[in-house]
């Protein structure tokens, strides 16, 4: 077998989605691909996994040259023309996400030819991948980003690079993108699993992982998505309160349940909750003075917007007026973090 064929076979072990042994080697190494090479890799879907792959449509070739000299990018090239693409995706561009899946082809190809180290799919790469299943408006963006996972996870191949918490989150974005707390529920339950039998504390869920959580459930469709994120929330003011400092609650925590609440609920009884997740955030402050845990200005316009907004007062004027004096009474004591600022006065 020559050098590169020797390299085709090892690589194969790394793609994103795993491919039937059955398919004989002389399938991918004498013919040309339909596509520009790996990416019938990365379009094998789960109905395929099951070892539905036809000869015609999903044998898989690679258009590389026995005398191939290697693609002159380096790994930083393509890491720019990664960010170049993924910013696309975030004008919602979908065909963004094949332009993506098109530069890991090329990269990948490159490694194959060139065996140069430096072009080996890392972590940092297939996290790229999964942000922009995550962020593109497909319908299938959060399945495509699960299978990529899945195959990230899998130890029988111990060449593939390894899932950190960024991909982790990216999936559970995915799914929240597609209204789909339970599933991001289950993939933040799934990283705890994995910090727990790898004892990698950089696994170890943190506020950041908690707050992709209650983002999910906030942009869900589910008529208790306040109290789902709520119970979150208390949650991880629990686990603070027990010691556990990963999990300390911060702006955002509050912010988004709050807002969740003041939207679902614009009565009076929609602000008496929000008003008591900000008293909640003010004492716990005061208890453990974690910056973290400040009411900023942020937090204060949040409020400042749920008073303004609510249908069930009879003077909302005079109520944000009344918090705005509180921030510049704040702010004029030397207080910096609640400095008005334009969305203050908005």
């Amino acid at each position: 077998m020559n050098k590169l064929a020797a390299r085709l076979l090892a690589a194969f072990a790394v793609l994103p989605y795993r491919v039937e042994p059955f398919l004989p080697f002389r399938s991918f190494t004498q013919k040309i691909a339909h596509s520009s090479s790996p990416s019938r890799f990365f379009s094998v879907t789960a109905a395929q996994n099951s070892n539905e792959i036809s000869e015609e449509e999903d044998v898989i070739h690679l258009d590389i040259d026995e005398n191939y000299e290697g693609d002159v990018r380096t790994y930083e090239d393509f890491y720019n023309e990664f960010m170049d693409a993924l910013e696309d995706i975030k004008k919602n561009r979908i065909s963004s996400v094949k332009d993506i899946q098109s530069i890991f082809d090329d990269m990948f190809e490159a490694y194959i030819a060139s065996d140069d180290p430096s072009l080996w799919p890392n972590t940092t790469i297939y996290n790229i991948l999964l942000e922009a299943h995550a962020g593109c408006t497909a319908d299938e963006g959060g399945s495509e980003a699960e299978h990529i996972l899945n195959r990230m996870e899998d130890l029988t191949v111990d060449t593939i690079a390894r899932p950190n918490k960024e991909s982790y989150k990216h999936v559970m974005d995915a799914w929240a993108n597609r209204k789909n707390p339970s599933k991001a529920e289950l993939l933040m339950e799934r990283l705890q699993n994995r910090c727990e039998k790898t004892a990698d504390p950089e696994l170890q869920p943190d506020t950041a992982v908690y707050n992709k959580l209650i983002v999910a459930w906030v942009k869900s469709d589910s008529l208790d998505k306040s109290q789902q994120a709520e119970r979150i929330l208390n949650y991880m003011i629990e686990q603070y309160k027990n010691g556990n400092s990963l999990l300390v609650p911060n702006q955002k925590s509050f912010i988004q349940v709050m807002r969740c609440y003041g939207y679902q609920d614009k009565t009076k009884e929609g602000l008496k909750k929000v008003r008591e997740l900000f008293q909640s955030m003010k004492h716990l402050y005061q208890l453990n003075a974690s910056p973290a845990l400040q009411p900023d200005t942020p937090v204060y316009n949040e409020l400042i917007n749920n008073i303004a907004f609510n249908k069930g007062i009879d003077n909302p004027a005079k109520e944000t007026e009344d918090v705005l004096y509180e921030m510049l009474e704040a702010a004029n004591a030397g207080n910096e973090a609640l400095q008005p600022d334009s969305e203050t006065f908005r």
